[in-house]
């Protein structure tokens, strides 16, 4: 029997997958008309567990129908990193190509994975190929990126 928040959570899932068959062109036509993410900054006491937090965002204050928020840790919280980045051993990743939402498509799971090294030379293929893009101008980062995304999507 599913727990209540799973019930939530899959409703959800559902409304979002209705929600993409009806969005199939990009109907923004500049940045104002995107609307501000919510930004959130915890205390120190509040992000002592920062899983609750979220979880506490979620159900609390219902974060989700923002679709995305942003949270300013406090200065004090400084993660461990728990990855060694010299390290071989590979991490497995699942790619999913957002259009195929609609289709029911799933997720393309690597089962074999790969080292950070390898996900560090992806990323940096990445940004080369985004070498265009002024990442400390918002206006041009809505106008490159959002295109590209939408050259994807309507391909």
């Amino acid at each position: 029997m599913l727990k209540q928040h799973e019930r939530q959570e899959q409703k959800l899932l559902y409304q979002a997958i209705k929600n993409s068959l009806l969005e199939t062109k990009n109907t923004n036509s500049s940045l104002e008309d995107i609307e501000e993410m919510p930004v959130f900054y915890p205390t120190e006491n509040e992000f002592k567990n920062p899983l609750e937090y979220i979880d506490n965002l979620y159900y609390n204050h219902h974060a989700h129908k923002y679709g995305c928020v942003k949270i300013i840790p406090p200065a004090s919280f400084k993660p461990k990193n728990v990855f060694d980045m010299k390290s071989n051993r590979k991490l497995h990743s699942r790619r999913q190509v957002l259009q195929k939402l609609t289709q029911g498509v799933p997720f393309e799971q690597n089962y074999t994975g790969r080292t950070f090294k390898e996900y560090e030379a992806i990323s940096k293929k990445m940004e080369k190929s985004d070498a265009d893009v002024n990442w400390e101008d918002d206006k041009d980062i809505y106008e490159k990126v959002e295109k590209k995304y939408w050259d994807i999507v309507e391909y």
